[in-house]
């Protein structure tokens, strides 16, 4: 398969055909003219931001991947995405703001983060049998967690610490998705450090840990349910409510 204009190999092609099949199903189900049974999913590069992201326009999938990530890196990263509009096709539950209460400032970064780490698990799971060469995604994620750790600071401001803070919820879910997905010999010291300069963070997040695996991120069930969990234990209820796309109920 080629994308970019770079050769990545057969390791998603089996994945891609399954997207696609479901795509087109879901314009045959739904579409009101001809054209529509024919839109596809494109493929473009961006510069920066994350290593990609998906738009969705006028029922179409465009998954942007950053341009500087290499080769080797690409199968798992566009399989990742592949895996997100597969999601949106079979409705799994989103993560939205409750309209009818206040927005605290960083909210929107732990409700994205909320909705991330449960997809992206269900996304690894769905390509489990898949061997990838995760180490530049793994280093860059590495020293991206200690850049993050290294800006926060208790002299001036610890409201960080309390758990109804958004930065708190935060770094709460980022510490249970290294603890769940990151190489045990790299996740070893940096918990260490976290244990030692922001335990508030290590609490949290070993409760949320506990949550997914108790709960469980297997189907479109299983994630709804686990997100409200983790919203509940991070006092995230009162500006996130967690949707069933299925019937369109808010919890």
């Amino acid at each position: 398969m080629k994308i970019l204009e770079r050769e990545i190999g057969n390791q998603v092609d089996s994945l891609f055909e399954t997207v696609l099949l479901k795509l087109a199903n879901s314009y045959a189900k739904n579409k009101t003219n001809k054209s529509d049974a024919e839109k596809k999913l494109t493929v473009l590069p961006q510069k920066d931001g994350l290593l990609s992201r998906i738009k969705w326009m006028d029922g179409n999938p465009y998954i942007y991947i950053r341009s500087d990530v290499p080769t080797h890196a690409l199968p798992h990263i566009f399989g990742t995405a592949l895996c997100h509009v597969h999601q949106r096709i079979d409705n799994y539950p989103d993560v939205v703001r409750n309209e009818s209460e206040k927005d605290l400032e960083g909210s929107l970064l732990a409700r994205t983060t909320l909705k991330e780490l449960v997809l992206s698990l269900n996304a690894e799971n769905l390509m489990k049998d898949i061997k990838f060469n995760m180490k530049w995604e793994n280093s860059n994620r590495h020293q991206g967690f200690k850049d993050l750790l290294s800006m926060l600071d208790r002299g001036s401001d610890d409201s960080f610490i309390s758990k109804g803070s958004p930065v708190h919820q935060f770094f709460a879910m980022i510490y249970a998705k290294y603890s769940l997905q990151h190489p045990a010999s790299m996740w070893k010291g940096l918990r260490k450090d976290i244990n030692n300069d922001f335990p508030e963070f290590l609490e949290s997040g070993e409760n949320v840990v506990a949550i997914i695996k108790d709960t469980g991120y297997d189907d479109e069930i299983s994630c709804l349910k686990t997100l409200i969990s983790i919203r509940d234990e991070l006092n995230m209820r009162p500006y996130t409510l967690i949707t069933d796309k299925k019937d369109q109920s808010f919890y």
